[in-house]
């Protein structure tokens, strides 16, 4: 009566569509034992991860205590698996990885409602129309979303998470050429003592002042920046060149102060290139790195007297083969291509603010369930979505430096002014170039954003129990890290969009199209003062549009006063 398939370790049978079709509930069947999985239990693909646990092991008569439900959630969150949908996606590999029961995973696939398309994403491909599950009676059970200016968001229902189609298995590659990158860079955790404790000294020497300093102190995030890349270069002489661990140290980067003491940086360099393909923009980053290293090792042997005119570090032949390096490969930067493919991540101003929408239709407390009925959303799963949307959105009218997200912080950084207008304010060591420019101009949040970002701080924020005062959390209530944004920002994207936007691109695409409208000089540069950054660096490095695009002014301008017109063009 049944015909059976296998799926990941366990022998499961396929239940006619006849049998499908009664809502009361589904048989999953594992070896000789069935489960009935009613149709409370059916696990929809938004569910946050608890929900589906905990769904699931209602279906397999186990109890978890809430310590284990809160590690298996604890260690899914940290590895950006949120929803029900994220656990079905797993490969075996991944589940006995992270120690994730696999028969609460093969419990969780199963009884998860699939989209009404009848298409799955079903790790081994198996079609919808075979789930064990009662597939067909559930129908279309999004409503039509209205206009989210119109609803609250109490009111609001969210629609389904995977209603564009674009899946994790099917993400295209950034870098075409690159293969699948083993990992190199020595972790902290990894970090012998001696390498520790040299490691917060370097932090220090570069972050205070202190007396001999022959520069000003630089940010916090920068110094963490060069660290993060030298621990790059670390794991690159213990992995590659295969120097042990303990023999390790900062001055292994730069062995000498002697020209010959940057061999070890340009050989470090040209391996990234060759076996990374890495873009020469991040070159320049380590090659900067090591810049800071080399001062903090030999800074006891120059001679240079702050205050004298002399370029710090000017005696020392290492520093000066360095800045030679980076400023041929700043000259380089310049006309080098975009090792990325630019097409798996641009997307234009009016996708990007689709993209807003849409997300802002995301945070609605109400969802529909595996039954049709309208139900509440977890507090913890409208923190999420408000979050993303929040990040997006405040991007759309402040297109700044990712930090400005991850560091934002109620009466510190984000105040409300009279009006119930909200504004962003940076004093010179709040942002990159603040030592250049000085204080900010204040940075205002549109007052659309308003209902999104006061629920979020006075009544969704807590649900996420963040540790700590910024406004902007991890899953596991730790802040936000470059690399933890980077990785919430382009997944989000693509799973709307299908394009791997990162935050830092939308101060290209805001430029980009705004240099391609009427915009006067006048309002570019007033731009330009507002992002942070000069006009020739707005013109040089954030501005995308090719050079037909640019010079296709010209080429109506002439065409218009010669009486003549390029047949190509409109």
């Amino acid at each position: 009566m049944f015909s059976s398939f296998r799926c990941a370790t366990t022998s499961v049978q396929r239940i006619p569509k006849s049998l499908r079709l009664y809502p009361s509930a589904a048989t999953v069947f594992y070896g000789r034992n069935c489960t009935t999985i009613s149709c409370s239990a059916l696990i929809h693909p938004d569910d946050g991860v608890e929900s589906a646990i905990s769904a699931a092991s209602s279906v397999l008569g186990k109890t978890l205590s809430f310590e284990s439900k809160q590690a298996l959630v604890q260690k899914l969150t940290d590895n950006w698996y949120t929803s029900a949908k994220d656990i079905a996606d797993m490969s075996e590999e991944e589940s006995i990885s992270l120690g994730f029961p696999l028969r609460l995973k093969s419990t969780i696939e199963k009884a998860l409602v699939v989209d009404e398309e009848g298409s799955s994403s079903h790790p081994d491909g198996i079609k919808a129309s075979e789930t064990p599950v009662v597939k067909d009676v559930v129908q279309d059970i999004t409503p039509q979303v209205k206009d989210v200016q119109d609803v609250t968001l109490e009111e609001r229902v969210c629609p389904r998470f995977n209603r564009f189609g674009f899946h994790t298995n099917a993400i295209p590659k950034v870098v075409p050429t690159r293969s699948r990158i083993t990992k190199y860079s020595i972790s902290k955790k990894e970090l012998t003592p001696q390498l520790k404790e040299e490691f917060d000294r370097l932090i220090r020497f570069g972050t205070e002042r202190f007396y001999g300093a022959q520069s000003e102190p630089i940010a916090m995030v920068t110094a963490e920046k060069y660290t993060d890349h030298l621990r790059g270069f670390l794991g690159y002489l213990a992995n590659v060149d295969k120097v042990p661990l303990e023999e390790l140290s900062l001055q292994a980067l730069v062995p000498s102060s002697g020209r010959q003491g940057v061999i070890p940086a340009f050989n470090y360099t040209q391996w990234l290139i060759k076996e990374r393909n890495i873009a020469v923009r991040t070159e320049l980053l380590v090659l900067r790195s090591v810049l800071f290293v080399a001062k903090f090792v030999y800074h006891d042997q120059s001679q240079i007297v702050p205050g004298s005119g002399d370029k710090s570090y000017s005696d020392l032949d290492v520093v000066k083969e360095l800045r030679a390096l980076i400023n041929s490969r700043r000259k380089a930067s310049k006309v080098a291509p975009r090792v990325a493919d630019e097409k798996t991540k641009w997307m234009d101003w009016n996708e990007y603010l689709f993209l807003v929408q849409e997300l802002r239709k995301e945070t609605g407390a109400l969802k529909v369930d595996s039954r049709g009925n309208t139900v509440r959303r977890e507090d913890k799963d409208i923190a999420w979505s408000l979050q993303k949307y929040l990040i997006f959105a405040i991007l759309s009218c402040i297109p700044d430096r990712q930090r400005t997200i991850r560091e934002l912080k109620i009466g510190t950084t984000l105040f409300k002014e009279e009006g119930d207008r909200y504004v962003i304010r940076h004093g010179p060591a709040d942002y990159k170039t603040g030592r250049a420019y000085g204080e900010r101009a204040p940075l205002y949040i549109s007052t659309t954003i308003n209902p999104e970002l006061e629920a979020y701080i006075n009544t969704y924020r807590s649900a996420l129990q963040p540790n700590h005062e910024y406004l902007f959390t991890q899953a596991n209530g730790q802040p936000l890290t470059d690399k933890s944004l980077y990785k919430l920002f382009w997944t989000t994207s693509f799973r709307i969009s299908g394009k791997r936007l990162t935050p830092h691109m939308v101060r290209d695409v805001v430029i980009t199209h705004l240099r391609g409208t009427d915009a006067s000089e006048r309002e570019l540069e007033a731009l330009a003062i507002y992002m942070g950054h000069s006009v020739s660096i707005q013109k040089s490095t954030y501005d995308r549009r090719s050079q037909q695009e640019k010079v296709q002014p010209a080429v109506n301008l002439l065409a218009s006063i010669t009486g003549t017109k390029d047949p190509q063009e409109p």
